[in-house]
């Protein structure tokens, strides 16, 4: 093997990507082999960082160190000035010399954080969520070995194993909340009470027959009969209370959003409720209209008088934890 293969493997064997029999392997080979241990335990170290080098180990030996100097010390034998300067200076060096090899190898490693993350594949969310569950496996493992607490070596891989969840997690958010196909589970859960309209027995047929689907909440057959109507057909406004509601109860969020906004101009009375329905044709399509949706959404939140001023601190509460907003 390599040494290149051989830093490749070690590499994956410390982030938990080899299989569980090859890693039982390696481990045995680490055991056998002293060499092997000292290049494992560099690269470790170089993958922990300098603030987690310092924290597990070159903190702990300095304080080793540290130690050993009080110990030895003695009235007659004290270290002098120069004694110490000089030990300050090695371990200096030598935190300069550790720094220099992490950067090196970060500059080799992939930059996994910033990459290109698909969000236009169902198969991808499927993919990472899976692994996303055999490595929250992994770590729920390696959180009840009984030796997790003396192991240096299963901490760092622990560590590294939480970041690389972290990472996934944050993967799948991006696929779930701002893909390629909108997200409606938000209009379907903040969605308010119906509310029936009153009908008049002056209407024509087909205008009484859309009132009566719509109070029947008969959503389907409403937007099948306002479809029959000609958008510059007069009898459209006879129906401006009730078309922008059709399309937003069949999921026609994008279709309703300019009915929303035309019936706001004509009727300032239901403005608070108009804006809700409007708010949660938004969300429906965030990477779209998130701008928007922030921009309401913020407007509501702030004033507590507000109708629906309590869901709308709700939807933003949901929206942040989903990691929309």
């Amino acid at each position: 093997m390599s040494e290149e293969q051989l830093h490749d493997k070690i590499e994956q064997f410390l982030l938990l990507e080899l299989s569980p029999d090859e890693a039982t392997a390696f481990e045995a080979e680490i055991e056998n082999d002293a060499a092997l241990k000292t290049q494992v335990e560099k690269q470790r170290l170089a993958l922990l960082g300098l603030e987690r080098l310092a924290t597990f180990d070159l903190k702990e030996k300095f304080d080793t160190w540290e130690a050993e100097i009080h110990t030895t010390e003695s009235p007659g034998n004290a270290p002098t000035p120069r004694a110490f300067n000089v030990w300050k200076w090695i371990s200096t060096g030598l935190l300069a010399l550790l720094a220099v090899a992490v950067l090196l190898l970060v500059k080799q490693r992939p930059d996994k954080e910033t990459g290109p993350v698909k969000t236009d594949s169902q198969d991808s969310l499927i993919a990472l969520t899976a692994e996303f569950q055999r490595m929250k496996d992994q770590r729920d493992s390696l959180m009840s070995a009984p030796k997790i607490a003396e192991d240096s070596l299963l901490q760092v891989r622990l560590l590294l194993l939480q970041e690389e969840l972290e990472q996934k997690d944050r993967q799948i958010r991006v696929l779930q909340n701002k893909g390629n196909r909108p997200n409606r589970q938000y209009a379907a859960l903040f969605v308010p009470a119906f509310k029936e309209y009153n009908t008049r027995g002056d209407d024509d047929v087909l205008i009484t027959n859309i009132k009566k689907a719509y109070n029947a909440q008969n959503f389907k057959q409403a937007d099948a009969l306002i479809l029959t109507i000609p958008k510059d057909d007069p009898r459209r406004e006879e129906l401006i209370y009730i078309i922008p509601y059709v399309f937003f109860y069949v999921g026609k969020y994008e279709a309703a959003i300019p009915e929303l906004l035309k019936l706001k101009e004509e009727e300032q009375y239901e403005a608070s409720r108009i804006d809700w329905y409007l708010l949660l044709c938004y969300t429906a399509d965030m990477q779209k209209h998130g701008v928007k949706a922030g921009m309401l959404l913020k407007e509501i939140t702030s004033k507590p008088g507000h109708e629906f001023y309590g869901e709308a601190k709700k939807l933003e509460a949901r929206l942040r934890a989903d990691g929309v907003l």
